[in-house]
């Protein structure tokens, strides 16, 4: 007897970008893990050599695993390579309490709600 499956759909992250004075704020939207880290940490580290300052705004992030704390890592370690400036805004409790685990919060000072209307 044979059974026929469909597809499992993969996890999705979706980027918006938009300037807010001398800063490009990349909001996300969608599942910071796995599938999606790779595309998501080249798509940012695209945007260093014209920004001086980027902002991930991570209001809409439902999941992230350890490919997405790597991934953020990563640009950070970039940014720093780069001269540019990356901010995180918006965490929710659980990115929050994920990222204060691994100590990757550490690394951002200002890591809270972006005091600026995004969207």
């Amino acid at each position: 007897m044979s059974t026929d499956f469909s597809p499992v759909p993969g996890p999705t992250l979706y980027l918006n970008t938009h300037t807010e004075g001398d800063a490009i704020v990349v909001l996300c939207k969608g599942q910071l893990v796995a599938g999606t880290a790779g595309e998501f940490h080249r798509q940012v580290k695209d945007l260093f050599p014209q920004h001086a300052r980027i902002i991930l705004d991570l209001t809409d992030v439902g999941q992230m695993d350890s490919s997405g704390l790597g991934a953020i890592a990563g640009l950070y370690v970039s940014s720093k390579v780069a001269g540019c400036s990356l901010e995180l805004i918006n965490l929710s409790k659980r990115v929050r309490e994920l990222m204060s685990l691994t100590n990757i919060l550490l690394l951002f000072e200002h890591a809270g709600k972006h005091n600026v209307r995004v969207g």
